[in-house]
């Protein structure tokens, strides 16, 4: 059973305690700490109050609502849904769980880190003498990657993909240099046997998985955030493990859904854990 404790600013000195909450009849806000002789009482400003998640950060430190998260895809913000009745780290609506609580670090909160809010709300942006700089969507669209001229250089061996799954190794000249770029372009052209190989398994267990879950998952409602949980599959970097998780809102590029923890862990046994990690995850 998670322990049921708050956290707030005091009012005189702005520093955050924890401790149980209450209101008084007067209306104040306070946190209760308990002492030898029973509790201390200290006045704390009503709108810095924050419940504890019963979560613990990849440091160990508790994470209370409020608090501003570290993960790979950016800055989360620990909030009650009521939606869903829980607490949810809010970053397109990820929803954070004991499992995968620890990858996080609490770098501040937003109460004392208003600057952080900032960082999470910069939908587009580039990093530049490691500082951010936001971008537009029409900046963005302009950041086209093109091919470096050395990849196709003459005499080079490359390997393309057949549609029936055979491998065939073609030298770049003259003849072949237009149409080696065009199969480029498709993302069916290599520069080693080794990268074509895993690209031809990578796609057949990628459908094999996803054919199966157009199968058993019936309709995703990508406009339904009340009540349709889509789960999906993520590879922890600490325990080494698949972990499922689930969302209301949002939906990452490439990635698989289901309609249950259940249908996914079902498409992850279809080709097995370690084939799901490699040609799935790529981990």
């Amino acid at each position: 059973m998670r322990e049921i404790i708050f956290r707030g600013k005091r009012v005189d000195n702005d520093e955050l305690v924890e401790g149980y909450f209450v209101k008084t009849v007067k209306s104040e806000s306070q946190i209760l700490i308990p002492i030898e002789e029973g509790f201390k009482s200290i006045t704390v400003i009503p709108e810095t109050v924050g419940q504890f998640t019963g979560l613990k950060d990849k440091n160990g430190k508790k994470i209370f609502e409020g608090d501003c998260l570290k993960g790979r895809e950016g800055i989360y913000v620990i909030e009650w849904s009521d939606n869903s009745a829980k607490f949810t780290a809010m970053n397109n609506i990820f929803t954070i769980y004991q499992a995968s609580a620890s990858i996080y670090e609490i770098i501040g909160n937003i109460h004392d880190n208003p600057e952080l809010l900032e960082d999470k709300q910069m939908n587009n942006y580039i990093v530049i003498n490691g500082k951010k700089a936001e971008v537009t969507e029409e900046q963005v669209k302009q950041l086209v990657i093109t091919p470096k001229k050395e990849l196709f250089e003459e005499g080079k061996d490359s390997w393309f993909l057949t549609s029936d799954g055979y491998i065939l190794e073609e030298e770049i000249n003259d003849c072949t240099l237009a149409t080696c770029k065009k199969v480029y372009e498709q993302g069916n052209l290599f520069f080693s046997e080794e990268d074509a190989e895993f690209e031809r398994d990578r796609r057949k267990y990628y459908y094999q998985v996803k054919h199966f879950l157009d199968e058993h998952n019936g309709k995703i409602d990508w406009n339904n955030t009340s009540d349709q949980w889509k789960y999906n599959a993520y590879y922890n970097t600490l325990s080494k493990e698949i972990s499922i998780c689930s969302f209301l809102y949002g939906k990452d590029a490439h990635s698989l859904y289901a309609t249950s923890e259940e249908i996914m862990q079902q498409a992850i046994d279809l080709i097995g854990e370690e084939n799901f990690k490699k040609y799935i995850l790529e981990v």
